[in-house]
C-alpha cells in the first residue's frame, strides 16, 4: 500500500494585516451580509481571529515549491530520479502560460516522472489528488513515488480576489505531499467525493446554505458509516482554516464532537486554499505521540466538490 512518507508547506516572511487588504479593496468587493469595511475587518479580526495573512512579493509558484523540494532532495528524503507522477493540485493561475509541473520536473531533474494537474476542487484540490494518486498506484504498482505539490499566489491579481466571502481572506502559501511505499507516516484508508453541478457559477455570496449544509453532511456521514467511525473511534478531524461554523453544526448533528477539530493554524495562517490541507496534516503529524490513530479530513470547494476523507497515522 502506498502512504504518505513526507509532508512540508512553504509560508511566506511578509505579513498584510486584515486592515490594511479591507481597506484597499472596493467596496463592492465586500460580502454582501456586511455593511461596511469596518464591519468585515472586525468579522475576520474576532470570529475568525486571523490579524494578519502572509504574502508572496518575490518568488513564482513554482520556486515557491522548489524551497521545500531541495531541502528534501539534499536531505536524502526524497530521490529525483524514483518519483514517477508529479501531480499538481490547484486552480490555473492567473498566467494561463505558466505550467508549474513541467517546471518542477525540469528544475530538479525529475526525468522518470509523468504529469497530471488537477483544478476545478478548489480548496479540495489536494485531497482529490491524494485520492487520485492512491487509485493510481492501485492499478499500477510501479506507481510507487509520486509527488502531489500545490500552491496559492495572488501577488499578481487584484488584491480584491483575497477575499473569499464570509469564508476568510487568502494567503499566499506552497504544499509538497510525497507517498511512497515504505516509510509510510499515514495512508488514505477511504475517500466520499461528492459533486454538484448546480455550484458551477455560485460565488461567495450566494445563500445557499441549505443546500451546502446537505452536501456537507451527505459526504462526511457516507465516510463515517461505511467505515463505522462512531466519535469514540475518531481522535481529530482537519478542516479548511476559515469559517467553518457550517461544518461544526454537520458533525454536531452526526454525534461528533467539534473539541476533535485541530484548530491551531486557523489564526496562525488563515485561510491558504488547498493547502491549509497540507499545513493542518503537517502540523498534526509533528505533534501526534502515538501510533494508530484515526482521523478525518474534510474540505468543500466552491464550485460544488465536497470531499471526506478518512487518514490513518501508522507506526513509526
Amino acid at each position: 500500500m502506498i502512504g504518505v512518507s513526507y509532508i512540508d508547506y512553504y509560508i511566506p516572511k511578509e505579513q498584510l494585516s486584515i486592515d490594511q487588504i479591507v481597506n484597499r479593496i472596493q467596496e463592492n468587493s465586500l460580502p454582501r451580509s456586511f455593511k461596511s469595511k469596518t464591519e468585515y475587518i472586525s468579522f475576520i479580526n474576532n470570529f475568525l481571529n486571523v490579524k494578519n495573512i502572509y504574502v508572496e512579493n518575490y518568488l513564482s509558484n513554482g520556486e515557491m515549491i522548489g524551497e521545500m523540494l531541495k531541502n528534501a532532495i539534499k536531505d536524502g528524503t526524497i530521490n529525483p530520479n524514483e518519483i514517477k507522477l508529479i501531480i499538481y493540485a490547484q486552480e490555473p493561475g492567473y498566467n494561463p502560460k505558466e505550467n508549474v509541473a513541467q517546471y518542477i520536473q525540469h528544475k530538479f531533474n525529475l526525468n522518470n516522472s509523468s504529469i497530471v494537474n488537477i483544478s476545478g476542487n478548489h480548496c479540495a484540490n489536494v485531497q482529490v489528488a491524494l485520492d487520485i494518486a492512491c487509485s493510481i498506484y492501485c492499478k499500477n504498482k510501479n506507481m510507487n513515488r509520486i509527488l502531489i505539490v500545490s500552491s496559492t499566489l495572488k501577488k499578481d491579481e487584484p488584491i480584491d480576489n483575497r477575499i473569499i466571502g464570509s469564508f476568510g481572506i487568502l494567503g499566499d502559501a506552497a504544499g509538497i505531499v510525497y507517498l511512497s511505499d515504505r516509510g509510510k507516516r499515514f495512508i488514505l484508508e477511504d475517500n466520499v467525493i461528492l459533486n454538484n453541478g448546480f455550484f458551477f457559477k455560485a460565488n461567495e455570496d450566494d445563500e445557499n446554505y441549505l443546500l451546502i449544509s446537505k452536501f456537507i453532511q451527505k459526504s462526511l456521514s457516507q465516510l463515517v458509516s461505511r467505515n463505522k467511525l462512531k466519535n469514540d473511534k475518531i481522535e481529530h478531524i482537519v478542516l479548511p482554516n476559515a469559517n467553518i461554523l457550517m461544518i461544526e453544526q454537520c458533525l454536531y448533528a452526526m454525534g461528533i464532537s467539534k473539541n476533535k477539530i485541530f484548530r491551531e493554524n486557523i489564526s496562525r495562517f488563515g485561510h491558504l486554499d488547498c493547502i491549509d490541507f497540507i499545513v493542518n496534516m503537517k502540523s498534526l503529524f509533528d505533534q501526534i505521540q502515538k501510533d494508530k490513530l484515526n482521523i478525518i479530513a474534510f474540505s468543500n470547494g466552491l464550485a460544488g466538490s465536497f470531499v471526506s476523507s478518512f487518514l490513518s497515522t501508522c507506526e513509526f
